[in-house]
């Protein structure tokens, strides 16, 4: 009875030896797969990412004047390519969305059906890859999608135009190849226990017999060969991925037959051959083999790319030696695991093909609306001086008329001359408002340090020269270093500080204050600030528009072009702008400056 449970404790330890190293192999395979996937994921986020800006881009040179129509036009071609967009697997999708009013919408009919939602709240549990990629962060995350299923997905913010891109599989189907496997692993290990038993109760007795009489290495070996069967019916499943295992002197004890249809070469002619054999039918370069061998013994693994010739054309390989260590740190052996990803170049190589033909057309659309807006300019100085000589006639004349004839007219009569000057003098202000607000984003871009602060404080200056009965306190950091072009950035000072100096006119202790704060990721969000007489907040979509005023010209003289000048050249350097107020309450004015200032360095207020 002693050597019965002996036998009966043996069975059980090597079931669970048995158990244990298939779900080892199971999940190594597993980590592997995930991994590819995951880097799948990332090149086809990225890819689509990049074409979309190229295609905002475009439009931004060439068609649209506002965002609004770089959106809409992004928009129809991204829908246009999304409807050809097969997917991949079963569940993989690509998806499109942008912020708007505290809810992630998204912008692409899904491949899942009717009855998902097709806008969330950001800070719901749902849509976790999307959440992140218009929070402008760039990676991949297992996390719950728009219906609440757990995805892996690659997500990548898109600045121009503000939205986010996501490319996602679900968690399901990347693991059930594996818990099939795992289950089929259960499987044949409840099998061979069951029968391991069935045999042991059926011949205990002569097994025992047998065992007595055998010794000690017979017993590991037998365990052994059963254990390495298992094994190697196992790996003998993953048919994607080629398994080469050496020993520690480099000698091939393994070749599955995923390496055989990989190499040409049947197993029984590579057993007992070397790594290095392998490497030589790849055409590779001894040199090279050395020096990856040695790289492999001093960081532990080493990736490289080999060309095969075949029937069907060249293939792609790419390949991983690492080592196999025991539990004591002893080096065991090498593994080479390659996997054919012919399909995966071809398919990157069109994509840059693509890419680089799109930069082409980019570029001589870039160059025709350069000339265009040559063209164009020159058309509107040649108007505007057309327009501005007769204009100075009529003025000239009145002139004349008023210092000649004015005692000899009616006091009607003055009054119809002096509304004609003036309206002479306004047309030839409103011709030179409209043509400095058409050139304004002509300027050339040459980004450097600047101080903000010091560039305000110099327009306060100067409009207090200019204004010196008004009392104004104004209010600024020490230093505010941003990364952007200088002369830009003056004119939307000018015009920011001239509409608060004008507009807190009627305050006897007028105030205007220039600062900054970080928004919800972190980046600086710059402002003017002043207890002006405010305007209504419900026309504040009127505010940025050219010629476009909120108080009569009465009260307070301009022509509308100001603040239109500001937004227009702000959205030339990448960044928004946006107004709050009410009326007799002073008014707020935010911009940022997008991505023209990554090295934005704002001391703390």
């Amino acid at each position: 009875m002693g050597e019965r449970a002996r036998i009966l404790r043996l069975s059980w330890i090597m079931a669970a030896l048995v158990l244990g190293v298939g779900g080892v192999a199971v999940f190594h395979l597993y980590h592997v797969s995930l991994e590819q996937q995951r880097a799948r994921l990332v090149e086809t986020v990225q890819s689509r990412a990049r074409l979309i800006e190229a295609i905002a881009l475009y439009h931004q040179e060439h068609e649209a004047m506002h965002s609004e129509g770089i959106r809409e036009a992004v928009l129809t071609q991204a829908r246009e390519a999304h409807q050809r967009f097969s997917g991949f697997g079963e569940s993989g999708e690509f998806a499109m969305a942008e912020f708007r009013e505290g809810r992630m919408v998204y912008l692409l009919s899904q491949r899942h059906g009717e009855g998902v939602p097709t806008d969330i709240p950001f800070h719901d549990a749902q849509g976790e890859p999307m959440r992140r990629a218009l929070s402008g962060l760039s990676g991949t995350v297992e996390g719950l999608d728009y219906r609440g299923v757990m995805v892996l997905a690659a997500h990548e913010p898109l600045h121009f135009p503000p939205m986010g891109v996501v490319a996602k599989i679900d968690m399901d189907e990347v693991r059930a190849p594996f818990l099939r496997a795992g289950i089929s692993l259960l499987g044949v290990a409840l099998a061979f226990i069951g029968g391991g038993f069935f045999l042991f109760h059926r011949v205990s007795d002569p097994l025992i017999r047998q065992l007595m009489e055998s010794d000690e290495l017979r017993r590991h070996r037998d365990q052994l060969a059963l254990t390495t069967a298992f094994l190697d019916s196992i790996l003998a499943r993953s048919s994607g991925l080629s398994i080469v295992a050496s020993d520690q002197r480099n000698v091939i004890r393994y070749f599955n037959p995923t390496a055989e249809r990989l190499f040409g070469r049947k197993a029984e002619e590579v057993i007992g051959q070397t790594l290095e054999r392998i490497h030589e039918w790849e055409g590779v370069d001894p040199a090279h083999v050395d020096a990856g061998m040695e790289k492999v013994r001093q960081q532990g693994e080493h990736y490289y790319t080999t060309r095969r010739p075949s029937p069907a054309g060249e293939r792609i390989v790419e390949s991983r030696v690492s080592l196999i260590r025991g539990a004591d740190g002893e080096l065991l052996g090498y593994l080479l695991l390659s996997q054919d990803i012919t399909p995966r170049a071809r398919t990157e190589q069109e994509i840059r093909k693509l890419n680089a033909n799109l930069e082409q057309r980019v570029m001589e659309r870039t160059r025709q609306l350069a000339r265009a807006n040559e063209e164009l300019e020159a058309f509107s100085y040649t108007i505007a001086h057309d327009l501005r000589a007769p204009l100075s006639n009529i003025e000239g004349l009145v002139r004349i008329v008023q210092e000649d004839y004015a005692g000899e007219m009616e006091e009607e009569g003055r009054r119809f001359l002096g509304l004609l000057e003036e309206s002479a003098v306004r047309m030839k202000q409103r011709i030179s408002d409209y043509l400095n607000w058409s050139r304004a984003i002509r300027i050339t871009r040459r980004p450097h340090p600047v101080d903000l602060a010091a560039l305000a404080r110099a327009v306060v200056e100067g409009l207090r020269r200019s204004d010196p009965q008004r009392r104004v306190t104004f209010v600024a950091p020490s230093e505010i270093i941003v990364m952007t072009d200088e002369e830009q950035l003056t004119v939307v000072l000018e015009n920011l500080l001239t509409n608060a100096w004008k507009f807190t006119r009627p305050r006897e202790e007028a105030r205007i204050e220039l600062g900054w704060e970080a928004d919800a990721v972190g980046k600086p969000v710059y402002f003017v600030r002043d207890n002006g007489v405010g305007f209504d907040p419900t026309l504040v979509d009127r505010l940025f528009q050219p010629f476009q005023r909120l108080h009569h010209e009465a009260e307070f003289a301009g022509s509308g072009i100001g603040l239109a000048t500001a937004a227009r050249m702000i959205h030339h350097l990448g960044g928004v702008i946006a107004a709050e107020s009410h009326l007799g309450e002073g008014a707020v004015f935010r911009f940022s400056l997008g991505e023209m200032n990554p090295a934005a360095r704002p001391p703390p207020p």
